[in-house]
C-alpha cells in the first residue's frame, strides 16, 4: 500500500501498546533512516479492518523509540482458527496401535480398551501387554455391549433391574431372577376373564335353546293346516318351475330346426373321471384348446357345406345395409334449410320486382328540342343592337374617325 514493510511492522502494529510500554531504547538507525526518507505517516486502520474514513494516515513516528515486545515478533503455531481445528480433529483420530482385535479399524470396543489402559491416542507396548493380559483375565465380561445400536431417539430406557439389563424388549429375562408361584405348574382353564365370560354366556344360551326345544316338542305353538286342493290342480305336473319350462321349448325349437336337442351334445356324454390314462389323446392344455378349436371349424365348415348357411357376418351386413335404406331420408322432402333458402329468395325477387333500384341520372342536353342557350332567362332572340347598330370601321392607328350621329328612335 505504499509503504515498506519494516514501516508497516515498526509502526502500524506496535501503536496500541505505545502506551502501556513506553520503555525507551536506542535509536534505531534504519528506523530512523526510514522515517527521515519516507516519513512516519503509515495507513490508519479501525478496530474492524477497514481504513479510517477521516484520517486514512497517520503519524506514528514518535514509536520508533518503543521497545517491541517478544509477542509481537513470535510466529504463531497455527496461522488460522481453520488450521487449529484441522490440527485438533487429526489429534482426535486414534492411532492404528489402538486396534486391539487386528481388523485393520479402531472400533468403539477398541477404543474403550485402548483408552482404559492408555492416555493417549496411541499405545506403547507396555501398555499393549496389559491390555492382553487384562483382555485374558475376562475383561470385557464385566460390560454389556450392543446397547448403542438403538440411539439416541430409543423408545424404552435401557436399565439394569435386579442384575438384568432391561431394554424393553427382554421382559421375559426377569423370570429368571424372581422364584417360580407356588401354583404355577397349574394350567388354567381360561386364560383371561374375558375368556371365561365368554363361555359362561354360551353355556347359559345352549342350556336355554334346550329347554326350548324341550318345551315345543311336548307343547307344539303351531299344528300346520292340511294343504288346499284347487280344482284343476295337477298333483304331478310335467314341469315345476319356469326354467324347465323354457328348457323344453328350446329343445322343441332346435329339433324344429334341424339341430340337437343339446348346443354342445359331445359336453352331455363326456363322463370325466379320475382314473389314470396311460396314452391319452390329447396330453396337454395348449393341445387340448387346438383340438376344440379345429372340431369347431371342421362343424362349422360341414354345416355351410350342408345347408344354406350364411355366415352370422353376412347377416349383419345385410341387416345393416336395410336399416341404414329405410333410414335414408327423401332427396327431395323439404327441411328447415331449403324452406329457409326458398322464403329467402321470394322474398328477394318480391323486393326487386316491386322495389327496383334508380339510379340518379343528371338532365342532358340531347334530349331538349332547343339549345341550351336559348333556354337561359338571359337569351334574347332578337337584339335591337345587332340590327341597328353597324360594326365600325378599323383603320390604321394614325386615322381618326369621327362617329356619325345617332338618330333618335322612337320606342315606345
Amino acid at each position: 500500500q505504499g509503504v515498506r514493510p519494516f514501516q508497516l511492522c515498526s509502526f502500524a502494529s506496535f501503536g496500541s501498546f505505545a502506551m502501556a510500554s513506553p520503555v525507551k531504547v536506542e535509536r534505531s538507525a534504519a528506523a530512523a533512516e526510514a522515517v527521515e526518507k519516507y516519513g512516519g505517516y503509515v495507513p490508519n486502520y479501525r478496530a474492524r479492518g477497514e481504513q479510517h474514513y477521516r484520517l486514512p494516515y497517520k503519524d506514528k513516528s514518535r514509536l520508533i523509540h518503543v521497545r517491541p515486545h517478544p509477542e509481537w515478533t513470535k510466529v504463531p503455531q497455527h496461522r488460522t482458527q481453520t488450521e487449529l481445528f484441522a490440527k485438533r480433529r487429526a489429534a482426535r483420530v486414534p492411532d492404528i496401535s489402538m486396534d486391539i482385535d487386528g481388523d485393520g479399524v479402531v472400533g468403539p470396543t477398541d477404543y474403550f480398551v485402548a483408552k482404559t489402559f492408555g492416555k493417549d491416542n496411541r499405545l506403547t507396548t507396555p501398555e499393549r501387554g496389559r491390555v492382553v493380559e487384562a483382555l485374558e483375565d475376562g475383561f470385557l465380561n464385566q460390560y454389556a455391549w450392543g446397547y448403542d445400536q438403538v440411539g439416541a431417539q430409543r423408545k424404552n430406557v435401557v436399565k439394569q433391574l435386579r442384575g438384568k439389563i432391561f431394554n424393553g424388549d427382554n421382559a421375559h429375562e426377569l423370570n429368571h431372577v424372581y422364584p417360580p408361584h407356588f401354583n404355577s405348574h397349574k394350567v388354567p382353564r381360561f386364560w383371561t376373564a374375558t375368556e371365561m365370560k365368554m363361555q359362561r354366556k354360551a353355556d347359559r344360551h345352549n342350556c336355554a335353546t334346550a329347554l326350548k326345544e324341550a318345551h315345543e316338542s311336548e307343547n307344539p305353538w303351531h299344528i300346520p293346516e292340511p294343504p288346499l286342493r284347487q280344482e284343476g290342480m295337477v298333483s304331478e305336473p310335467p314341469f315345476t318351475s319356469r326354467h324347465q319350462k323354457d328348457a323344453a321349448r328350446k329343445r322343441e325349437a332346435r329339433y324344429r330346426g334341424g339341430l340337437d336337442e343339446c348346443s354342445n351334445a359331445e359336453k352331455q356324454v363326456k363322463a370325466p373321471g379320475l382314473e389314470y390314462v396311460e396314452e391319452p389323446e390329447v396330453k396337454t392344455q395348449r393341445q387340448l384348446h387346438q383340438h376344440r378349436k379345429d372340431q369347431i371349424l371342421k362343424g362349422l365348415a360341414e354345416g355351410e357345406a350342408n345347408s344354406d348357411f350364411v355366415p352370422i357376418e353376412v347377416r349383419h351386413t345385410r341387416t345393416e345395409l336395410e336399416e341404414h335404406e329405410a333410414r335414408r331420408p327423401d332427396p327431395h322432402a323439404m327441411t328447415q334449410n331449403k324452406l329457409l333458402d326458398a322464403r329467402k329468395r321470394e322474398y328477394l325477387e318480391y323486393n326487386m320486382r316491386n322495389f327496383p333500384h334508380v339510379y340518379k341520372q343528371m338532365p342532358m342536353f340531347s334530349e331538349q328540342e332547343e339549345h341550351w342557350w336559348k333556354m337561359r332567362k338571359t337569351y334574347v332572340a332578337e337584339p335591337w343592337i345587332s340590327k341597328n347598330k353597324e360594326k365600325p370601321l378599323t383603320g390604321k392607328v394614325t386615322e381618326t374617325f369621327f362617329a356619325e350621329p345617332e338618330e333618335e328612335q322612337d320606342y315606345t
